[in-house]
């Protein structure tokens, strides 16, 4: 049977010009530890260009995967721990999202999420079955 996706939390993560874990970037009234039961987090980059280092060494400015204005932010429990965010240029990148009690595989495209026995892109279905850009992804 497929399993929904359990929201337990939502917050804003304002990632500046010195880099540092994600929770550290926490804004006012979002959570900066994780929530008690949460296993992973899923938000969009809303403003400026960031990047991303999740070997435990710092990002910066040049170094580090680059996520795009506009683009997806998925991460499990383990990277939540090593992920080093720093701002791309001036503008402060701003990320929101929700924290969640179920895992989120790292499958996107075209706003689609697989999850763990949960097909959701605006629904959930015990027989999910999905193209997610040229794959074939079913429930498990």
């Amino acid at each position: 049977m497929a399993r929904a996706l359990t929201p337990l939390d939502c917050g804003s993560y304002k990632i500046t010009e010195s880099p540092g874990a994600f929770l550290s970037f926490a804004e006012s009234g979002s959570p900066d530890e994780v929530p008690t039961g949460a296993h992973s987090f899923s938000g969009r980059l809303e403003t400026a260009d960031v990047r991303v280092r999740m070997d435990g060494t710092d990002a910066t400015s040049t170094e580090g995967e680059l996520i795009p204005a506009g683009g997806p932010v998925l991460l499990d429990f383990n990277m939540i721990a090593k992920a080093s965010f720093v701002r791309k240029s001036g503008t402060d990148g701003v990320i929101k999202g929700h924290w969640y009690q179920n895992e989120i595989l790292p499958i996107v495209g075209l706003n689609t999420i697989v999850t763990e026995g949960a097909f959701v892109n605006g629904k959930t279905d015990d027989d999910a079955l999905a193209t997610v850009t040229g794959y074939e992804v079913d429930a498990f």
